[in-house]
């Protein structure tokens, strides 16, 4: 949740996005589109995919809207939602050291 959002922050304000909860849905919406594995399962988790069941995408767009820190959003996401905080990434294995 924090690295997938950090990253989705941060790259809000490289493409100078309006900060308002609509664009940020709409941005959201469309990095969700491109998504694997572990963020996409995320982006179902918040409603960002076609084939999600909830909509929670306004949870994450206000909160980001008014530059709420990452982490903070993410602790309000795992009260409505514990699986989200469930998601971790793969840890990479270094081959030459094995």
């Amino acid at each position: 949740c924090v690295t997938f959002l950090g990253k989705f922050y941060q790259s809000l304000k490289d493409n100078d996005v309006k900060f308002s909860s609509a664009d940020i849905e709409k941005a959201i919406t469309k990095s969700c589109r491109d998504a694997k594995g572990k963020e996409n399962r995320f982006c179902y988790y918040i409603g960002a995919t076609s084939d999600a069941a909830t909509k929670m995408i306004n949870e994450v767009s206000k909160p980001l809207s008014y530059h709420v820190p990452v982490d903070k959003i993410c602790e309000k996401l795992k009260k409505k939602d514990s699986q989200i905080c469930e998601l971790k990434y793969d840890k990479q294995l270094d081959l030459t050291t094995v």
